[in-house]
This record gives C-alpha cells, structure tokens and sequence, in this order.
C-alpha cells in the first residue's frame, strides 16, 4: 500500500498538478487531498492513484528494509526541469 508521502513523492517528480492526478486516477481532488496528508480513504482509491502514478512513470519499488521510495523517470515533469546540480553556481542564482 503506497502513503501519502509516496504520493506527493511521485507527483513531484512527475511535476504532476493535484487535479490532473485526482483526474488520472478518477477521484476527486478533495479525496486526493485526504491521501496526501495520510487521512484514511478506500483501498481502491489508493489503488487507482498508485495505477494513475505508475502510467505516468512512477515506480514503488517493495523493500524490506523499511525505506520510502518512489522512482522517476529523468525526463519527467516539464520539459524544462531547469538547472542540473553541476550547472549551479552564484552566477545563475535567482
């Protein structure tokens, strides 16, 4: 079972707005709301966010040792993901 954690995890990797989420998996955005902050709601909503997240490239790979992780594919989100860490500097700082 994903948590809401794991939830706002892949939705921000993905860059995925709430709405669209709760569009993709066919509930509400106030029921996304719920999952997101770890309020109880039906196995088969969480189902269907985990399926929404997983289309859109998400992973939630089982581990044992107890460690929250959601994978990303690097393209993900906008097409523009901005600076990458070697880019950083003073120079382009906002």
């Amino acid at each position: 079972m994903i948590t809401g954690t794991e939830v706002r995890m892949a939705r921000a990797g993905l860059a995925m707005a709430a709405r669209d989420l709760a569009d993709a998996a066919g509930i509400s955005p106030g029921e996304l709301e719920q999952i997101e902050a770890g309020i109880a709601v039906e196995v088969a909503s969480l189902e269907a966010v985990r399926r929404a997240l997983e289309a859109a490239g998400a992973q939630f790979p089982d581990s044992d040792g107890g460690l929250l992780t959601v994978a990303v594919p690097r393209d993900a989100g906008a097409p523009d993901a901005g600076l990458r860490p070697e880019e950083l500097n003073a120079s382009n700082d906002g």
